[in-house]
């Protein structure tokens, strides 16, 4: 995410809002829209499995913070899951903010990954004592198209036999060992009253779901597991004036259908489309209400 929003940056002067988090908000706002409908300069600096703490340590690395700058950030389940610890779901950031004893607590039944996180960040510091991170600066070089959106094409088709939804379900990197108010939770909520004490709004999200993954999870764990970390979200969020909680989980959009999706969880080009232009009218109204 440092890299991204370095180069954007570099090539977008001033951005007037700035789009952050995961891939719910990697592939699924399009700043060309957001430009369009409210005449500002915008930039994705989102990335596949980009948490809440990057993104704090991105806004300070280039001073990001300004009294008139909105973000919007996408705020997945998987970044506060004790239990997410497939490869991709813990940041280095947030990694690096854990005591030991935590890392050992998160991570005893996947002593592989602990490994690899940890031989990485080795590795990259080694990099940084030798001054060799300089050629890892990927600033103002090869700036992403549409400035920094990603979009997906396809459809989401058919439905899921039974058998494959339950090992769906069981497998899901999102909801493995749902823990949702552990270390990552203290770590995210240290995260966001540095948010609250900052210049700026703050838009942060649940994102929508599709049709059919409501439908196939509905009073199951993983519905209730999105259910409380909603309600977690929102109860944390109100106590800082500068930041604001959409849930577009817990709000059903009919405009949102299965063929707006290419997965169960992301929306395709088309339904980013609408989602961008929902987004689009928050950010009017927080505009207005400056």
């Amino acid at each position: 995410m440092e890299d991204k929003t370095s180069t954007l940056i570099s090539v977008v002067k001033d951005p007037n809002v700035i789009v952050a988090g995961d891939s719910r908000a990697e592939r699924q706002l399009v700043p060309n829209i957001i430009m369009r409908d409210n005449a500002l300069k915008v930039i994705n600096v989102a990335s596949s499995s980009g948490d809440l703490v990057s993104f704090v340590a991105a806004i300070k690395k280039y001073h990001l913070d300004k009294k008139n700058r909105i973000f919007v950030l996408s705020v997945g389940i998987s970044q506060v899951n004790d239990g997410a610890t497939d490869d991709g779901y813990m940041s280095d950031k947030c990694f690096q903010r854990l005591s030991i004893m935590a890392r050992l607590s998160i991570y005893k039944g996947n002593l592989w990954n602990l490994c690899l996180i940890q031989r990485r960040l080795s590795i990259k510091l080694l990099a940084k004592v030798l001054h060799l991170d300089r050629d890892l600066d990927l600033g103002g070089r090869n700036p992403p198209s549409e400035n920094g959106y990603l979009g997906v094409h396809g459809v989401l088709k058919g439905e899921l036999p039974a058998t494959e939804l339950n090992r769906l379900l069981i497998s899901h990197s999102w909801y493995k060992n749902v823990a949702l108010e552990g270390e990552k939770w203290k770590i995210f909520q240290k995260a966001l009253s540095e948010l609250g004490r900052m210049n700026g709004r703050f838009i942060i999200y649940q994102s929508p779901i599709s049709p059919a993954w409501r439908l196939y999870t509905a009073d199951s764990f993983v519905d209730r597991a999105e259910v409380k970390y909603s309600k977690m979200l929102g109860n944390e969020i109100r106590k800082y004036r500068n930041v604001s909680f959409i849930d577009f989980y817990s709000t059903v959009n009919a405009n949102l259908t299965d063929e707006m999706f290419y997965d169960f969880q992301h929306l395709n080009t088309q339904g980013a489309k609408v989602f961008s232009e929902m987004l689009a009218s928050k950010i009017r109204e927080i505009g207005a209400a400056k």
